[in-house]
């Protein structure tokens, strides 16, 4: 009987480690973002993953990558469930917020799948406790390949899943690093992708290196032990691009010549959804967007900056609202709102998530119009084509997009700057585009009162820092319920917000006046922001895609 039950033991646990392994995979990754914010989890979350991908076939090795990453999108992706709050069935959400975490997790299983087949010998060649000679080195080398491509292979998959179908760029790996300063810089070169490869190529070494001990238990002639070149690797690169980082933090730190120090107000309101939709409460909203303006223009700012559709009626189209923006931005200084605006072509009427400048005479100068809206909440695909979905449209119409980034320019004032409305500062072909057409300064401007005080707030946050750093271009965010921040071209955040962070307090209240110092002299653009994912990501996006269709295209010929 109890040798009965000594050989269960093991056999259950052969049965289930994959299992539990990719499950502890998804959590060690959720850890490593908002709220948690364990930023060290990234190094080694995906370890589980790997180690699978070795002793499974590839077929399974997606099955069990598909797991872990489900995991980790459910819990990364679970302030959705607030939307139930605003009138959507709760099992309509809960259904979108599962669906959303399983599409995202399709790469996730992807990207073992193409590990796996890294290994050609996914059953041990040896089933001695001695290798063979020359074992060690053959496995060295492969090690070192290996240590290069798992790497590639993630980055791929992560571009993928940040371009196709619209693309849903929300918390690429490297984006955990938020707040390692020094790892960041090279975001410079390669995006946020290039942090995202670091990581993987730590995550490849301990898993190769722990593979390795499980493998070669002893060698003739060296008692057991080798030198893990991969390990070795993977370490170097980690040290020097922490080194490049704090030397181009320092050098950043001392460019002051050629800058301009534009003063910004941040108004933040902090309305409620619900008060942003009820009639009851519009008079309200006017009176505390007036009265937080009118008291940091005590501050005297060069621009007031409000957040995305902050009043209930189009400062462009209603007239009101128009003259009494105007009024008050020739009081207290120019005023860049967020605001819905309508635009008739014929009988049909063009809706569009805007930005408008209000200079100090008044008038309206510029206006942007957001270009990448984010499906089933300011629009629904296909209602041009089949116009009966217009009527479950979730704002009770769907938006159009704009075609251009616009470059703002304050009168009398040598500084350019662009927004980016909302999840736009998640895109960062978006940034790239208005700083190439002259921006250099970007602005959120953002409603996370969707969200109310979930991580979705510091999760928005932290892409945008990667948006200065990749361009080389301060920030500043204005947040309706959200972080309002200034960020430095370093990726560092201004000394309030990082205080109200250390204190895990999220959302701020009122408004503040900060400086942000803008580039206006001679600009030298980034390598990133001359040529984007095309040396890098996109090279590996197109490359893993093509691998994975060539395999399940053999797949099905052997069925």
């Amino acid at each position: 009987m109890s040798t009965e039950v000594t050989a269960r033991g093991p056999a259950l646990f052969f049965r289930l480690w994959r299992p539990f392994a990719a499950i502890a995979s998804g959590v060690i990754l959720a850890s490593s973002f908002p709220p948690m914010t364990s930023t060290e989890a990234a190094w080694f979350g995906l370890v589980p993953v790997i180690i699978i991908a070795r002793f499974s076939s590839p077929k399974r090795s997606y099955r069990f990558g598909f797991l872990a990453g489900f995991v980790f999108w459910a819990i990364c992706l679970s302030w959705l469930l607030r939307l139930s709050r605003f009138g959507t069935p709760w099992p309509v959400v809960a259904c979108g917020w599962l669906l959303l975490a399983a599409y995202c997790a399709i790469y996730t299983g992807a990207f073992a799948l193409l590990v796996s087949l890294l290994w050609r010998d996914r059953r041990h060649a040896h089933d001695s406790d001695t290798p063979p000679e020359g074992e060690a080195a053959r496995v060295t080398r492969g090690n070192l390949g290996r240590v290069i491509l798992i790497p590639l292979i993630w980055v791929g998959f992560e571009y993928l899943r940040s371009t196709l179908f619209t693309g849903f760029a929300w918390n690429a790996l490297g984006i955990s690093q938020y707040r390692n300063e020094s790892v960041i810089q090279i975001a410079e070169w390669g995006g946020v992708y290039a942090v995202s490869a670091l990581l993987l190529m730590l995550n490849a070494a301990i898993a190769l290196t722990v593979l390795d001990g499980i493998k070669f238990r002893r060698l003739p002639g060296d008692r057991g032990r080798r030198i893990h070149a991969e390990l070795m690797l993977a370490l170097v690169t980690v040290v020097i691009c922490m080194t490049f980082g704090l030397r181009r933090i320092s050098s950043l730190e001392r460019l002051q010549g050629g800058h301009e120090a534009l003063r910004i107000a941040v108004i933040q309101g902090n309305i409620p959804q619900q008060e942003k939709w009820s009639d009851a409460y519009e008079a309200g909203i006017y009176s505390e967007m007036k009265d937080l303006t009118e008291k940091s223009a005590a501050s005297t700012p060069d621009l007031i900056l409000w957040p995305e559709t902050v009043v209930p009626r189009s400062a462009i189209n209603d007239p009101w609202t128009r003259d009494w923006i105007g009024d008050l931005a020739s009081r207290c200084g120019p005023i860049l709102l967020g605001s819905m605006s309508v635009e008739k072509t014929g009988k049909e009427a063009q809706i569009y998530n805007s930005s408008v400048l209000f200079e100090k005479d008044g008038t309206i100068s510029a206006e942007y119009r957001k270009r990448h809206l984010v499906p089933f909440g300011e629009y629904l695909p296909f209602d041009r084509w089949i116009p009966i979905l217009k009527r479950w449209a979730p704002l009770g119409y769907s938006c159009s997009a704009g075609t251009v980034s616009t470059v703002f320019e304050l009168e009398g004032s040598p500084v350019t700057f662009s927004t980016l409305i909302c999840f736009e500062d998640t895109i960062a072909g978006l940034a790239r585009d208005a700083v190439r057409a002259g921006a250099r300064l970007l602005i959120n401007q953002t409603n996370d009162a969707w969200f109310e005080d979930s991580a979705a707030a510091l999760q928005h946050m932290s892409h945008c820092i990667f948006r200065c750093v990749e361009n080389r271009v301060p920030a500043v965010r204005a947040a309706n319920l959200g972080i309002s921040c200034f960020i430095r071209p370093s990726g560092m955040l201004d000394e309030t917000t990082r205080l109200l962070l250390k204190e895990g307090v999220a959302t701020q209240t009122n408004y503040r006046v900060d400086e942000a110092r803008v580039p206006t002299g001679p600009f030298e653009m980034s390598f990133y922001t001359r040529y984007g994912d095309l040396p890098f990501a996109m090279p590996c996006g197109i490359l893993s895609a093509l691998v994975l269709i060539l395999f399940l295209v053999k797949s099905r010929r052997r069925v």
